[in-house]
């Protein structure tokens, strides 16, 4: 995705061994869209950090970049359905629903999300915690 926008992103990722096996379709779907997020926030080039642990009876997932970054006074918007700060090549926007999406799922998953930013909102860092009780394949783990 980086590639075909034209931009020059070094993506690193620190996966814990320990990790049981997951709904992949789920966990997929959340990952690829703060990713996806991520790489649209930087301008042409940056890094991208994804880290997958597990943390007592929980799964976190924090994916961080150095885009742009989030003002704090826009913060609470971005998980609001239709919310968007992105348009294309002819001033339509996008319809606004990737982080919605994404803390919806987490919370019917009993998990959270939290938005932090640092070094003047020039980099943001989404970190999820979710139940391993919720995200593992029933009969594979006993």
């Amino acid at each position: 995705y980086s590639v075909s926008l034209g931009k020059e992103i070094e993506f690193f990722q620190d996966i814990s061994n320990d990790i049981p096996e997951l709904h992949s379709y789920t966990v997929m779907s959340i990952i690829n869209n703060l990713v996806s997020n991520s790489v649209e926030s930087i301008k042409k080039t940056g890094i991208i950090n994804i880290h997958i642990y597990s943390e007592y009876n929980s799964i976190i997932f924090k994916v961080k970049d150095n885009g742009t970054g989030i003002p704090r006074k826009k913060q609470e918007l971005v998980f609001k359905p239709g919310y968007t700060t992105k348009y294309n090549e002819f001033g339509e926007p996008s319809t606004g629903i990737g982080l919605s999406y994404v803390k919806e799922t987490v919370t019917n998953l009993k998990g959270t999300i939290l938005l932090n930013t640092e070094n003047n909102y020039k980099e943001t860092i989404f970190t999820i915690k979710i139940p391993v009780e919720s995200l593992i394949e029933r009969g594979l783990i006993k």
